[in-house]
């Protein structure tokens, strides 16, 4: 190993028990991983290389966890995003040390990654789509700051209008229209996906609050499979439009469809 190399490694040890801003992150991946770093703004700000993802996490974790409020978050908020980083960097510890790396805890520190990542990326999401965030915090916070401001796309105002199309043993087939456009299978402008939800029993339900969560779909027709214990309950459907990004940078949904019964067979 080279003077440089050896002189270039310890500068990383150093730097890697300090905490870093998100300009520093930045200059630093750019230096380790030149290849892989984004050509303009609309690229991954999550680091894609290991030890880098590592400091970014603890960076925002730390910076959440000292005040949620400044950013919109809540005290519970910053549990969920802590709690992640806490498992990843123990297995992240764990992998990297030759004492202990074996290839169960590098599977280990992979899926605490992806597990981390799911949870935090919505966070920083919502931190900057924030209006009350500045943009200094968003670099400190390793989050890549919008050069351009998106438009928010408005709330959908049509309803879907459901379809039976056939029952099978413990499976219904549905199909889907907008109610406005009943004859094509195009949704509404800026409308992603179908928000289901089902209500079991015994008679037919009329309200939508009686349902639960069955599933988001993008496409016609769809499925929607039973347990065997709805054999012979009647399945009512309350389905409502799903856009994009509402007013507050967050999805929002359109009215109710009216509710479509069925027996499960």
């Amino acid at each position: 190993m080279t003077a440089r190399s050896v002189g270039s490694e310890n500068s990383r040890g150093q730097d890697a028990g300090r905490p870093e801003g998100g300009q520093q992150l930045k200059e630093r991946n750019q230096k380790t991983n030149p290849t892989s770093q984004p050509t303009n703004k609309t690229m991954d700000y999550i680091p894609a290389q290991l030890a880098l993802f590592a400091v970014w996490l603890q960076n925002f974790a730390t910076r959440v966890a000292a005040a949620p409020t400044d950013f919109g978050l809540t005290a519970a908020d910053a549990a969920a995003i802590t709690a992640q980083n806490d498992n990843f960097q123990a297995a992240y510890l764990e992998s990297s040390s030759p004492a202990t790396r074996t290839s169960a805890t590098v599977a280990t520190t992979a899926g605490a990654r992806i597990a981390a990542q799911s949870v935090v990326r919505p966070y920083a999401m919502r931190i900057n789509a924030n209006q009350s965030v500045s943009d200094a915090q968003r670099t400190d916070m390793g989050i890549t700051v919008r050069t351009v401001v998106p438009t928010p796309i408005p709330p959908p105002t049509t309803s879907p209008a459901l379809i039976f199309v056939a029952a099978t043993p413990g499976r219904h087939e549905l199909q889907v229209r907008d109610s406005t456009t009943p004859a094509t299978k195009a949704k509404p402008a800026g409308v992603i996906g179908l928000e289901l939800w089902v209500a079991t029993g015994l008679v037919a339900a009329i309200d939508p609050s009686s349902g639960v969560f069955r599933q988001v779909t993008t496409k016609s027709p769809f499925g929607v499979q039973f347990v065997a214990g709805d054999k012979g309950k009647v399945a009512t459907y309350f389905a409502r439009w799903l856009n994009r990004s509402g007013t507050s940078g967050i999805a929002a949904n359109g009215p109710w469809s009216a509710p479509l019964s069925a027996i499960v067979i």
